[in-house]
């Protein structure tokens, strides 16, 4: 599904709570292309990974992709609030190597929204691949996610996996 992402939740609990995009995002069982209103090549694409359910769907996407259409793939695992991060890089690379995609690996500590996208603009990604939504959609409003925060300040498409 592809939506064009004029409107991107807010930041605040109540907007998240009436924000179209959210519901779309919990309900769609299928990837959900949000694209914002300037266009890009897709020339290169950064993986958001931690090891997840959604975000291996994200990491099977995003071989699929790098590997069909020959572009770099950047893979971004940051570590917040204790994960093992280092096993789901680890994890992902491997996995990335079997299908002959030779990823750049990055591991960050710190806000996991901030870290994808300072990384996003670090190497010059246009094309942005996470999981959906990790909690259930009440703690998601109340302490925020890395999708929400990435789908507000992101200007680069962004494919969610459910």
């Amino acid at each position: 599904m592809v939506v064009n992402l004029a409107h991107p939740p807010g930041a605040s609990p109540v907007a998240k709570l009436g924000s179209g995009i959210q519901t779309m995002i919990a309900r769609c069982p299928r990837p959900l292309l949000t694209v914002p209103q300037t266009s890009s090549s897709l020339a290169s694409a950064l993986l958001a990974y931690d090891g997840s359910p959604k975000a291996k769907e994200a990491l099977y996407l995003a071989t699929y992709i790098a590997g069909r259409w020959d572009i770099p793939l950047v893979v971004v695992t940051v570590q917040d609030r204790g994960r093992v991060a280092d096993r789901a890089l680890r994890e992902a690379e491997s996995y990335l190597e079997r299908h002959e995609i030779r990823p750049t690996m990055i591991l960050k500590k710190g806000a996991v929204g901030l870290s994808i996208l300072e990384t996003v603009v670090e190497h010059d990604c246009e094309l942005i691949l996470m999981g959906g939504f990790g909690n259930a959609p009440a703690i998601e409003m109340v302490l925020g996610s890395a999708v929400n925060q990435v789908l507000l300040n992101s200007q680069r498409p962004v494919l969610i996996s459910r």
